[in-house]
């Protein structure tokens, strides 16, 4: 595994508001998609569907470094550089934060943090139950011609990290169980052929999270792409 430098990372809340106002009703036609098809782009690019069904590029939501100008995106490949990937999973640092994204929902915005956490939650749990898949999805998508990297992607745990921030700001639905006060997403990532407008692979994505701290449980695209809801068990 190769490790290159990354710092912290937040989903800004006003920036993205700003962003997502901009941006018209989902309409397939080469002037109103966002990223449409110039003679320098990738021929299949992702998207996260949000929940008024427009797509919003999965490296075009301004996720930011902390000290970073505010005016600008900062998406960067790999989630962990060296020395994160030591204090996490060779020490076991559990709170060691390596994104930072926000829910909002009714009026309410709370943060949410992928941690390093352990085998229950953050990104150790996550490599541990579904590095797999997030693997396949990823390899999918470069079987129909993605070009990962040309969206900051490097890794599974790059496009899961993105995907998790973009369900988390555009979800589709959401499910609360207060018996353990845990809140769930789900949102679609789609690839689109950017010549035809077409979509060629679509997948939905389920993120989980607690509600009564800040800890990012777990992401992960559902054994049952049928099912439109999410229940955090």
């Amino acid at each position: 595994m190769v490790f290159k430098h990354r710092r912290h990372r937040v989903l800004s809340a006003a920036v993205t508001a700003t962003f997502l106002a901009n941006l018209v009703s989902f309409v397939p036609a080469p002037a109103d998609f966002p990223g449409a098809l110039d003679s320098e782009e990738p021929l299949i690019a992702a998207y996260v569907v949000g929940a008024d069904g427009t797509p919003i590029p999965l490296d075009e939501v301004p996720f930011k470094s902390e000290d970073a100008p505010s005016e600008g995106p900062s998406i960067s490949p790999y989630l962990l550089d060296f020395g994160q990937w030591v204090s996490c999973i060779q020490i076991g640092n559990e709170n060691d934060v390596f994104m930072n994204y926000q829910f909002a929902k009714d009026g309410q915005i709370q943060d949410v943090r992928l941690k390093c956490g352990n085998d229950y939650y953050g990104y150790r749990h996550i490599k541990k139950k579904h590095e797999t898949d997030w693997n396949k999805l990823m390899t999918a998508g470069e079987a129909l011609g993605w070009v990962p990297e040309s969206q900051g992607i490097e890794s599974w745990d790059d496009l899961m990290a993105q995907s998790a921030g973009m369900v988390l700001f555009g979800w589709q639905n959401t499910g609360y169980n207060p018996g353990n006060s845990k809140r769930c997403a789900i949102a679609k990532v789609q690839w689109y052929r950017m010549d035809t407008f077409q979509v060629v692979l679509s997948k939905r994505i389920i993120v989980v999270f607690a509600t009564d701290s800040d800890r990012l449980i777990t992401a992960y695209p559902p054994k049952d792409q049928n099912t439109q809801t999410c229940y955090p068990s």
